[in-house]
């Protein structure tokens, strides 16, 4: 996802060329994660060569520099995240043994490998503006622009994304990710019980849960005590029909996670709530119409009725202090 302004300006730069995308995967894996992201119907690549993670026995460098050198590829663009000067280096001289003779968006000095921290601030540079800094060559990249988050749906993905939503149909609908799966990154059920109940204090809405499979129970449960149509929808649509069903949505809250990224892709008014699993700002979403509430201490800092006055601002009400009161902490 940060790279995706990235990935609009290589389909620009190289308007009417073909795209290869050289790209890992797990072991254990079937496709390529990245393009349950960019999309399988050439919206950014017209071809992908995957890998293991971890490559590094002699026939299979061997096996996948045959494969580049197939595609007769003579330029390319390197989009990768943090990494040493040496294994920058070392992916520069398999490239050209592939037979590539020009690599753009290489990071070559320490301030393009790293993020820069803010002197002011302390905070660390975003990652989408670091990759935009790398391929300064391929044409300004505006990160505020949002043409430049378009995900580039489907028809098909956004009618998944328009059927799953059918039962909310008629009321503004609040998309929220509880996730939980990395204990860093779980706000806990009694925490998101309690914005539910603040927000069902404020009118009539359609909340709808998005996630992976593990997180059914968890959402049946959330929706169990929930005043209004409700659609769990966890493990039902692939990353891509998740945020078309997302871009229905009024308001999206959830925590450092794919579905806060996705949202903030269709420009949802969102709420991203980040505890001490990273750092500020690398990791958060770009744009005014994402509110983020990072604490360093951890993420059980952050209380509901916090969470609440910013839903409030972006969906245009007042948290007033009778409402706020309402609902104890967890």
């Amino acid at each position: 996802m940060f790279a995706l302004p990235c990935f609009h300006a290589i389909r620009k730069h190289f308007a009417g060329r073909r795209i290869v995308l050289l790209t890992n995967v797990p072991v254990s894996g079937k496709a390529a994660p990245l393009m349950s992201i960019l999309g399988s119907d050439g919206q950014f690549a017209d071809q992908v060569i995957d890998y293991p993670l971890a490559l590094r026995d002699l026939r299979g460098i061997l096996t996948l520099r045959a494969k580049v050198r197939a595609t007769g590829a003579r330029e390319a663009v390197y989009l990768m995240p943090v990494r040493s000067r040496g294994a920058v280096w070392r992916d520069w001289l398999f490239l050209l043994s592939a037979g590539v003779r020009k690599v753009y968006c290489l990071p070559s000095s320490d301030d393009l490998r790293r993020p820069r921290r803010d002197p002011v601030t302390g905070e660390i540079e975003r990652e989408a503006s670091r990759l935009a800094r790398c391929c300064k060559k391929l044409g300004s990249i505006d990160l505020l622009d949002r043409a430049n988050w378009n995900l580039e749906l489907t028809e098909a993905e956004r009618s998944r994304g328009e059927e799953i939503c059918n039962p909310l149909a008629g009321v503004p609908i609040i998309a929220v990710n509880m996730g939980g799966k990395a204990a860093d990154k779980d706000w806990g059920m009694g925490n998101w019980v309690a914005l539910r109940e603040l927000i069902s204090s404020r009118g009539r809405f359609g909340m709808l849960v998005v996630g992976a499979g593990e997180d059914v129970e968890r959402a049946e449960t959330f929706l169990s005590g929930w005043d209004g149509p409700g659609v769990n929808a966890c493990g039902q649509l692939s990353p891509r029909e998740s945020a078309a069903a997302l871009s229905t949505a009024s308001l999206f809250i959830g925590h450092d996670s794919g579905p806060l990224h996705m949202a903030s892709a269709e420009g949802v008014p969102s709420i991203g709530v980040f505890g001490n699993f990273n750092e500020p700002c690398q990791w958060h979403p770009v744009g005014s119409h994402v509110h983020i509430i990072h604490r360093m201490e951890g993420l059980h800092h952050i209380t509901p009725q916090e969470v609440f006055r910013s839903a409030s601002e972006l969906l245009g009400f007042e948290s007033d202090r009778e409402t706020l009161n309402k609902v104890s902490l967890p």
